[in-house]
């Protein structure tokens, strides 16, 4: 028999499962006031008793502080679980409106596998889940998006490809609300409506398992505002630099940096104003990221020749 101990933490609840040493964490962030971004966030860990499973570090991604003070009732969003067999659920305060649950699928936690799975309304309006091209309003049958960045050739459909954001937004006729899973690791987020013709699934299957997820929620229908939200718990853009607002020329397929600077003489020649100029992979040691090859592309005379230079970093690591 699962048994489960709650208890009341310094900014939450925190409780151990035993049967699958199950760990979450629970808490609200933001102080308590009348702007509904600082009291609609809830955060649930799954790890192991121990903690020793590996997690984004926060030297890449700081965490979010949860200074929220005010009573549970008081939050635009609400936690609540069962012990036996172990579920949880986050609803909406105002409406009881479940926006994430457990209840109906068992959480798998194994070693090496993490499956969370939950239900949502009959033909779900989603969206997220990037990078990928997909509809801009994710398909609801048998859909899945995988989780890893890829440099997909042409960008064929229903691919994932450079970008990994493990976010969805939902929006209903009651509000809108999204769900942020901080993970590195590859995943499959499954979303299928054929399971019952009253609810659509969505199910997260991660290759590693300990899961950080953040739910966002709003009342009124502003996606903007769960944009502002998930910026406070992913960080904000960095500051976009003066030259990159001129021209930009790149293309795949330079052979060396003779051939990129006679296309930098060209734009002189035609008296087109050239900001920057970027490489793709042609520049690279052998396709190994971090590398510049030192026949065709030797560092110091793209520096000394070029204007502002981007080489372009990809995502593909080759094995030495």
């Amino acid at each position: 028999m699962q048994r489960f101990w709650p208890r009341l933490g310094e900014i939450g609840f925190n409780g151990y499962l035993r049967d699958r040493r199950v760990f979450f964490l629970l808490f609200l962030s933001g102080a308590v006031c009348s702007d509904k971004s600082t009291e609609n966030r809830i955060h649930v860990k799954i790890t192991d008793a121990n903690s020793t499973r590996y997690e984004v570090p926060e030297s890449v991604l700081p965490r979010p502080n949860g200074t929220f003070q005010g009573s549970p009732s008081e939050a635009a969003i609400q936690f609540n679980y069962t012990t036996s067999p172990f579920s949880f659920t986050i609803y909406r305060t105002s409406t009881s409106e479940v926006l994430f649950t457990t209840g109906s699928h068992p959480i798998i936690f194994e070693p090496q596998y993490l499956r969370v799975k939950t239900d949502l309304p009959s033909n779900a309006n989603i969206y997220g889940l990037g990078e990928h091209s997909d509809p801009f309003r994710l398909p609801t049958y048998n859909t899945t998006r995988t989780f890893w960045s890829r440099d997909a050739y042409l960008i064929p459909t229903n691919t994932n490809l450079y970008g990994n954001h493990p976010i969805y937004f939902e929006h209903r006729t009651t509000g809108s609300h999204g769900v942020f899973l901080l993970n590195s690791n590859g995943m499959d987020v499954k979303i299928n409506d054929t399971e019952s013709v009253d609810s659509t699934t969505l199910e997260y299957n991660l290759n590693a398992p300990q899961r950080n997820l953040y739910t966002f929620s709003v009342t009124l229908d502003d996606p903007v505002e769960l944009s502002k939200q998930y910026a406070e718990v992913v960080g904000t853009p960095a500051e976009v630099p003066y030259w990159s607002f001129g021209f930009h020329q790149c293309r795949f397929g330079y052979t060396s940096f003779v051939d990129v600077a006679n296309v930098i003489t060209n734009y002189s020649a035609a008296e087109i104003p050239l900001e920057t100029m970027w490489t793709d992979i042609d520049y690279m040691d052998g396709r190994r990221i971090f590398t510049v090859d030192p026949d065709y592309f030797p560092l110091l005379e793209c520096a000394r020749s070029w204007t502002t230079f981007m080489p372009t970093i990809s995502i593909t690591v080759r094995l030495l």
